[in-house]
């Protein structure tokens, strides 16, 4: 299985409790810089993480802070601190929420019928966690983040994750707390439930890139974001593979 260019792929998970069941001393903010972040062994290049779990949008963002998708201050929190602090644009110590580069959005505020250009507007922030999300709105995600032109890697272990999963580019599984539609729905199975293991397996496919002598190579192998076909007619992941 060969997966896609980095630099447009993009990991959603569903549920980050597969990969780290213990979270102490949950913080509403406590941010981490990049540099600690899943993805961070893959730098200078790893892929952008966003989270879609259905935790409480104060519970998923502290643990998206844990674990470093988040690492700055969210939109959301300026505006609720201009807000305490009695402050307004122009005052010397005010924040501009539109300046944040991170983002807390619960399923909420988020409609089937949401104008493109809102959707736009949170996508377009680095760091994204959404919050309380229903099956269909994880499906929307998927849609809105390839329709931006991202090769999106959904995880996901439950039975409502299997319409996002099988709609996005590559479905990841949990082997072990996965259900089996979930798994039947899945590119790939992550037999161990590791996270250690995504990172083995882009690494892997970047050293073989290297070998081959073309570790730019971009292949989408998708129409109107479904899954890709072979190598043959351009896809780059055909079939199903396990990963331990």
């Amino acid at each position: 299985m060969r997966l896609p260019s980095d630099s447009l792929l993009l990991f959603l998970f569903s549920n980050l409790s597969c990969f780290f069941p213990r979270f102490p001393n949950l913080e509403p903010f406590s941010p981490y810089p990049p540099s600690l972040s899943l993805f961070s062994p893959l730098s200078p290049s790893p892929p952008l993480p966003l989270s879609t779990p259905g935790d409480h949008p104060v519970t998923a963002q502290a643990i998206a802070y844990k674990v470093g998708i988040l690492w700055s201050k969210t939109q959301g929190d300026m505006e609720k601190e201009n807000a305490k602090a009695g402050l307004s644009a122009g005052d010397p110590e005010w924040q501009d929420p539109a300046a944040a580069q991170a983002i807390t959005v619960p399923g909420t505020e988020i409609s089937i019928d949401m104008p493109l250009e809102e959707w736009d507007a949170i996508l377009e922030h680095p760091q994204i966690v959404f919050a309380r999300t229903s099956p269909q709105q994880k499906l929307t995600i998927v849609e809105n983040c390839q329709r931006r032109g991202h090769i999106v890697a959904f995880t996901g272990d439950g039975v409502n994750d299997s319409p996002a999963l099988k709609k996005a580019d590559i479905g990841v599984a949990m082997g072990i707390m996965g259900a089996e539609v979930t798994k039947n729905a899945a590119d790939i199975i992550l037999l161990d439930d590791n996270f250690a293991s995504i990172v083995a397996m882009i690494e892997d496919e970047r050293k073989r890139r290297e070998e081959e002598g073309d570790p730019n190579r971009k292949e989408r192998g998708r129409e109107g974001g479904g899954r890709g076909g072979g190598e043959e007619d351009g896809g780059t992941w055909g079939g199903r593979c396990a990963v331990s």
